[in-house]
């Protein structure tokens, strides 16, 4: 895995954090749109 790949899916675990963690239902709904959203820009090669 390449460092672009490696920091995409630091990025997905940090916001699936940010979602168990978050208290406010505010919170959560915005980290899960984020996280959405960056799950539609996944790397091409990692989709089969």
């Amino acid at each position: 895995m390449n460092s672009i790949e490696s920091l995409f899916w630091h990025r997905v675990e940090n916001l699936e954090k940010a979602i168990k963690l978050a208290k406010d239902v505010e919170f959560k709904a915005l980290w899960r749109d984020k996280l959405r959203e960056l799950m539609k820009k996944i790397p091409r090669r990692l989709v089969n």
